[in-house]
């Protein structure tokens, strides 16, 4: 597969069957190139705005990941794209997505090596200008003694420890976009499985009792290829800074008492402006991943014994709210 800057092509070689009847040329006993890009149902063009101003997201091409987003055993395709810009673009301005050759796209492979468009589908068209993607590996490897992993995510294939730090860092600036309205179920789906393998990584958090008590996350630095860790200073506390981000995220300034539904508090990034924290006007995200409805029982802790009121847009709501499956529900809460 070839990644250039402005669209993706498909070359397969004259010793393999092409996904698709087109005749394949033969040099002699040469293998050579054939472009397949077409039958691979594969049409993305990342596209990019040209001002005046030159701007870095000009010059920048496409993110793209390799993964199987449904567990179907095949590499599935993802690539982020651009945004219209202004000339000039004012400070703090959002690009918008104005049409369709805008999107995100999401490529499922079929069984016969093809590829369908399942953007739609899976809420993934994108808001803003995206460039850059920031890809996860599920690793547990029962061979390592010294460390359990537990089904926490890493930052890369062959790295060793579990990459707590960095997962914690991908998702809090979300929080910001989220509270700004941008705000759609792909982003939330991504943040509920990081809350799930990381956040839910200690007992007192996953609701499950009968096992020990797990450590707090640190940075082994250690490689699969070197065969262990090639460094320790400071793993004790390299992962304590992003603890608390998450727990002040996922529980301690709201907390849903069903687990299966994702409460996250979107003020983590405005603290530094904030003239008090925790502040007495509150802004959360609650998300059912789940294919059922669920109930939600709602509790503000900074709260204490104060009388909370909770208000989804300009509609009061009770701190016990019925959330229908996959449903996304934005509220503030004020004490």
């Amino acid at each position: 597969m070839c990644l250039a800057p402005f669209g993706i092509g498909f070359y397969g070689t004259s010793k393999q069957s092409p996904p698709a009847k087109e005749p394949v040329q033969q040099r002699g006993s040469i293998p050579h190139f054939v472009d397949i890009t077409r039958a691979s149902g594969v049409n993305f063009r990342a596209l990019a705005s040209h001002t005046s101003r030159k701007y870095l997201l000009e010059t920048m091409g496409s993110g793209v990941a390799l993964f199987d987003y449904d567990s179907d055993g095949r590499l599935d395709i993802f690539v982020v794209n651009g945004a219209p810009l202004l000339d000039p673009t004012p400070k703090g301005t959002i690009p918008e997505k104005t049409g369709t050759q805008y999107w995100n796209r999401l490529y499922h492979q079929k069984q016969d090596r093809t590829f369908e468009d399942v953007t739609e589908k899976a809420g993934l068209q994108g808001v803003g200008y995206l460039q850059q993607l920031r890809m996860f590996y599920w690793y547990s490897d029962p061979t390592q003694k010294n460390h359990d992993v537990r089904g926490m995510v890493q930052a890369a294939a062959s790295i060793l420890y579990p990459a707590f730090k960095e997962n914690v860092e991908s998702i809090l600036p979300w929080t910001g976009l989220m509270k700004r309205g941008i705000l759609f179920e792909g982003l939330l789906r991504f943040m509920d499985q990081q809350r799930r393998n990381n956040f839910y990584f200690f007992q007192n958090s996953s609701g499950v009792s009968a096992r020990p008590m797990a450590f707090i996350p640190f940075e082994n630095l250690g490689t699969l290829e070197l065969g262990g860790q090639t460094g320790n200073v400071g793993k004790e506390i390299y992962g304590a800074g992003e603890c608390l981000w998450m727990y002040l995220m996922f529980e301690a300034l709201g907390h849903v008492d069903d687990r299966e539904i994702m409460l996250a508090n979107l003020d983590l990034l405005d603290t530094s402006s904030a003239t008090q924290f925790p502040p007495n006007r509150l802004q959360f995200v609650l998300y059912n991943p789940t294919d059922v409805e669920r109930t939600a029982r709602i509790s503000i802790s900074p709260a204490q014994r104060k009388s909370v009121r909770f208000n989804a847009g300009a509609k009061s709501m009770a701190p016990e709210v019925r959330v229908p499956a996959r449903r996304i529900l934005q509220f503030t809460a004020e004490y």
